[in-house]
């Protein structure tokens, strides 16, 4: 189970490569590598947690985040009425991809207070510096060969052209 956490918590690190041009439509959105990635994270933690410790940890903003998070959902509840449907779905659709990734912050202590031999650090620290490169030679390849982008017509669904810029900054 925790190859498969950690695996997962990997591919999540390693999503941001992607960027925004690998979008997945789904159930009226285009979703993220990430917004896949997370649920299947938290819902194998759960079960990792259920398992081998029951201990819930939150760390020193663990409460804040709950606060936080408690917050949005009332605001959200609040506004139900006062503004139409479409406007809400999508509010709600930022709410729980929001609350996703602040909820990646007790998965995150909780493994590395779980972690005696340091192999989750490891990962984490091999993943974020391979996201790191590939993402800054990405981004130069993207300055050689398409230094404007004007030459991929991205202008036209609303992208900065990004004339001489990398993209990837």
């Amino acid at each position: 189970m925790q190859i498969i956490l950690y695996s997962l918590f990997g591919l999540l690190l390693l999503s941001p490569i992607t960027g925004e041009f690998l979008r997945i439509p789904m159930l009226g959105f285009d979703l993220l590598p990430s917004d896949l990635i997370i649920p299947a994270l938290l819902v194998v933690w759960g079960v990792d947690k259920l398992q081998n410790d029951r201990t819930l940890r939150l760390g020193r903003v663990g409460k804040t985040i709950l606060f936080f998070i408690a917050v949005l959902v009332i605001t959200y509840a609040a506004n139900l009425f006062r503004f139409d449907r479409g406007e809400m779905v999508s509010a709600g659709a930022y709410l729980v991809r929001y609350a996703m990734y602040l909820s990646l912050a007790f998965v995150t202590f909780d493994l590395l207070q779980r972690d005696k031999r340091n192999r989750f650090f490891k990962i984490v620290l091999i993943c974020l510096g391979s996201s790191l490169i590939l993402i800054s030679i990405l981004g130069f390849l993207q300055l050689v060969y398409f230094p404007s982008f004007y030459d991929l017509a991205m202008d036209i669904e609303g992208w900065d052209p990004h004339i001489g810029r990398l993209l990837s900054t």
